[in-house]
């Protein structure tokens, strides 16, 4: 399968997905974890980047490299000295970094006995391999609601504030699974001082399964901006939007329905191919994962069944918020775009996270019946047309033979680079032998390079590495 090339005034040689290539010539490449998991399943990896290290969080623990690759530390995050307080292994930790303070944040839902809890810790300073300023949230009950089975734990930030959020499934109601989702906004500067936070929660919406909150660079933005798919259901055109002010003090929340090109849901039934015939891959559901406000728009992304190919699809948004709530307009989409790279293949678990001028890193998933499930990366340049994507590199192959059913991942991770923006770090799932001669997902990081055309190729960036355009606009 040949991808179309669309460079202006330069001809490409399509590349093939058959087999895994590098990223552009000087980028930067390494395995994180060796297993995504510690008896949790699926894989579910994150990282984040600051000056001088990257952060890399999985169900297997905690570690910090340098950006050349190097390990510093490496930690479980459960048990005697793990990275969290006592208790269980963290169902889909996440990490960020907080470009307000400078630090890194790690916020994670865990059991210890028949107890429920949210820890979340931050760095006291850019480096990661020092004091860590740790608060942990009991979670059995949020004022007169009991609480049980935390997931689907989320994480973001603005200048005053950390956000968790969390479902909570048989919520005291086993008929109805879903039953609670909450937000707790954490008192940030409190706990970076290392005092203990004042901590707020609030339910954004009747129904608000799966809800991002935003890593918010921008200074006095009109509120915390949070998304899902979810409570829209029957009206598959749609995202709901939310906006959350005075969070640590009396919370107000406002909320909208967004329409976006149709889309059917995906849920960890929904297979996809891969080479071994029968034997069909999941990737969990159609959530969102990550959302970043920066430069007035909220950047998030999903992957989709297309209602035309019944083909998964990962889709990514650019909204333009308008100052609302406050403004008096309300949000716009901007530009959306699938990643398309053929009739027969599916891409899924995209993540995207654009820099302060509007371009992009895009780390996702790929599959067909002929080439084995990868780890992919794309861009977008600012000045690219609206919703269309540059294909950059397949990173990882998965090396082995998957069985069935296989939930081949929950995530993929993307980032920017705080001291090089010119530069994304992108980090996801491919599969190895483990020392059993099993099988056992890995988690591998990549940099990926955000330049115009003339800067890729004066960096000798190869032809080969260049891929499809695919979009679709509003």
């Amino acid at each position: 399968m040949s991808i179309r090339p669309w460079l202006s005034g330069l001809a490409l040689v399509g590349a093939s997905l058959l087999h895994p290539v590098t990223a552009q010539a000087g980028e930067l490449g390494f395995q994180a974890f060796d297993e995504s998991f510690n008896g949790v399943s699926p894989a579910a990896p994150f990282l984040a980047v600051g000056p001088g290290n990257i952060v890399a969080v999985s169900h297997d623990g905690i570690r910090f490299f340098t950006k050349d690759g190097a390990m510093t530390y490496d930690n479980t995050f459960s048990g005697t000295g793990g990275f969290f307080p006592g208790g269980g292994t963290p169902r889909n930790p996440r990490v960020l970094f907080d470009p307000h303070t400078d630090r890194f944040v790690v916020a994670g839902y865990y059991s210890y006995g028949v107890h429920d809890f949210i820890t979340v810790a931050v760095s006291d300073d850019a480096d990661p391999n020092g004091e860590w300023y740790r608060h942990t949230i009991p979670v059995d009950a949020v004022g007169s609601i009991p609480l049980f089975y935390g997931d689907r734990t989320t994480l973001g930030v603005d200048e005053s504030a950390i956000y968790v959020y969390n479902d909570f499934y048989f919520a005291g109601n086993p008929a109805d699974p879903f039953s609670h989702g909450f937000v707790f906004s954490i008192d940030k500067l409190a706990l970076a001082g290392g005092g203990t936070p004042d901590v707020v929660a609030v339910e954004p919406f009747e129904d608000p399964l799966a809800t991002v909150p935003a890593v918010t660079y921008d200074a006095g933005a009109p509120a915390e901006y949070l998304v899902t798919p979810f409570g829209t259901y029957g009206d598959e055109d749609k995202i709901r939007l939310f906006a959350l002010r005075d969070a640590l003090s009396t919370p107000v929340v406002d909320t909208l329905e967004l329409e976006v090109p149709p889309y059917d849901f995906l849920s960890e039934s929904d297979r996809m191919p891969h080479p071994g015939g029968g034997v069909t891959l999941s990737a969990t559901d159609s959530r969102m994962r990550h959302a970043v406000y920066r430069a007035g728009s909220l950047w998030t992304a999903h992957h989709v069944r297309d209602p035309a190919s019944g083909r998964h699809l990962a889709r990514w948004y650019e909204i333009r918020m308008n100052g609302w709530p406050v403004s008096g307009e309300l949000p716009a989409l901007a530009q959306t775009g699938e990643i398309e790279l053929g009739a027969d293949i599916h891409t899924f678990l995209p993540e995207i996270v654009p820099d302060g001028a509007g371009n992009a890193v895009i780390s996702f998933h790929h599959t067909s019946a002929t080439s084995p499930p990868a780890f992919a990366a794309a861009v977008r340049l600012a000045g690219d047309p609206p919703g269309q994507t540059r294909f950059v590199a397949t990173l990882r192959e998965t090396e082995v033979q998957l069985g069935s059913p296989t939930v081949y991942s929950s995530s993929t991770t993307a980032d920017i680079d705080p001291t090089d923006p010119a530069r994304g770090w992108v980090g996801g799932v491919y599969w190895i032998t483990n020392q059993w001669n099993g099988r056992q997902p890995a988690m591998w990081v990549n940099s990926v390079a955000l330049l115009d055309t003339a800067a890729l190729f004066a960096d000798g960036f190869e032809s080969g590495d260049a891929g499809a355009w695919s979009a679709s606009a509003p």
